[in-house]
């Protein structure tokens, strides 16, 4: 550890807590320029974290600093998101087959645009299962679920990163993971691996999304895993267009009965139609208008509305996960 401080002052560090400043002493020179070598362990309670205290004696006086330090064993990697960045270490000894997973995903386009798709207070928060462009949400393309690592050592405590599974089959982990906002030890009966955790002060990013309140888009985006989305803000509830509506199966073209078309849609507006969106391509007249995808199935006299997405700056977006340091050989 490298730093600077007054001119010829005596450093001393405590790094085991005892409140003894004897695990390491070095002298600055005459510019301040001083090196200490401090013996780090990531065994123990902290799991590799430290809070050092450094004093500096010099004839002006004494002056105490604390330094968070992590030692880490395992790959290190940092979640930026909308809403703060948090770094994380993973447990690539305990849980190697997982840890290449997540990475793999990571190191790929897969997790562009990821975002936290659930949070339940003093739980979880939730990830790796959908990604956000446009309004839009889309599912995950997953590879092939992989083995169950679970190791009782390693428990779903605050702060551990987990691998998410489908109920009652502990080897169809894949994409999806969550972090664990209280101790939930209940977990490690249904052997959910925990792979990393969250370094410093990083839950305080973590908890700032978990109190955000959480809306239910099952309906507005037609899948069942979106009933616990946390969002900045809360979503609109929507304006029922003028009429009723008409689709055929594999058209685009839109029919209105009673629409006003041109003055109610615009290009580019995104309308809900029997639990699907489509997005308005064209408008023809008041009674028709050409969609950007095609319907799936025949609507006849339906409902419809406009203004009901979330805006994409309400979601909880990782714009990044980046790997800052690899595991070393």
């Amino acid at each position: 550890m490298n730093g600077v401080t007054a001119p010829n002052a005596t450093l001393a560090v405590d790094s085991n807590g005892d409140g003894q400043y004897d695990d390491a002493v070095a002298t600055a020179n005459s510019s301040g320029i001083y090196s200490l070598s401090v013996p780090l362990t990531a065994d123990g309670q902290d799991q590799g974290d430290h809070r050092l205290m450094i004093k500096a004696t010099a004839a002006a006086g004494v002056a105490d600093q604390s330094i968070y330090v992590h030692y880490a064993t395992g790959t290190l990697v940092r979640f930026n998101t909308t809403s703060g960045t948090f770094d994380a270490e993973l447990l690539d000894a305990d849980a190697p087959v997982t840890v290449a997973n997540f990475l793999s995903y990571q190191a790929s386009p897969a997790y562009s645009g990821l975002i936290v798709h659930r949070s339940v207070p003093n739980f979880v928060i939730q990830g790796g299962g959908f990604t956000l462009s446009d309004s839009r949400i889309s599912s995950m393309q997953t590879n092939p679920p992989i083995q169950n690592e679970f190791l009782a050592a390693n428990s779903n405590l605050r702060g551990t990163l987990a691998m998410a599974m489908v109920s009652g089959n502990i080897n169809s982990g894949s994409s999806q993971w969550f972090i664990n906002v209280a101790d939930n030890t209940f977990l490690d009966e249904g052997k959910y691996t925990v792979f990393g955790r969250v370094l410093g002060n990083g839950m305080s990013v973590v908890d700032q999304i978990n109190n955000l309140t959480t809306y239910d888009l099952k309906s507005v985006y037609s899948n069942g895993a979106l009933g616990e989305v946390p969002l900045t803000k809360a979503p609109p509830t929507g304006t029922q267009l003028t009429g009723t509506v008409s689709l055929q199966a594999g058209s685009p073209l839109l029919s209105g009965s009673g629409t006003a078309f041109t003055s109610e849609l615009a290009v580019g507006t995104d309308i809900w139609i029997n639990s699907q969106i489509y997005r308005v391509q064209s408008i023809t007249s008041n009674t028709e208008a050409v969609l950007s995808t095609t319907a799936s199935a025949v609507v006849t006299s339906a409902s419809s509305w406009k203004d009901f997405l979330p805006d994409d700056a309400d979601f909880v977006v990782f714009s990044s996960i980046d790997e800052l340091l690899p595991l070393l050989p």
